[in-house]
């Protein structure tokens, strides 16, 4: 597969990417280097988005096909469900999350415990002087 096709199969996959924006944005880059005066709200809020976006996307992609590359290794193309992969893609990003989720949380109590430690250390030398 060439890199249009590439490019037109993701583009169509992920529609809700503003794909028209980043090909205005990277032609304005392009044909006025030194007059882009790119805007607070495109790198505040536009760009993390995109970058969030684009890393489950890619995740997601990197995924399937590697599924999909099994799967024909065993023979197994044609016999799974249509929207197989992709659930199982899907599956997969909602664990990570969990993970990550699990982890903040996990993060949040120590430094809760620490703080606390610290504040029951700051009264005792009070007390004891």
């Amino acid at each position: 597969m060439k890199l249009p096709e590439i490019f037109l199969e993701i583009r169509n996959r992920y529609y809700d990417i503003p794909w028209w924006k980043i090909v205005a944005l990277r032609n304005v880059v392009i044909h006025q280097y030194f007059g882009v005066d790119l805007e607070w709200e495109i790198m505040t809020k536009d760009l993390p988005d995109l970058k969030e976006k684009s890393e489950k996307y890619l995740r997601n992609y990197k995924l399937e096909e590697a599924i999909k590359r099994n799967l024909r290794d065993f023979g197994l193309e044609n016999r799974l469900p249509t929207g197989y992969v992709e659930f199982l893609a899907d599956l997969k990003e909602r664990i990570r999350k969990a993970r990550v989720k699990t982890v903040l949380s996990a993060n949040r109590e120590l430094i809760l415990l620490y703080l606390e430690i610290g504040r029951m250390n700051l009264e005792r030398q009070r007390k004891e002087g």
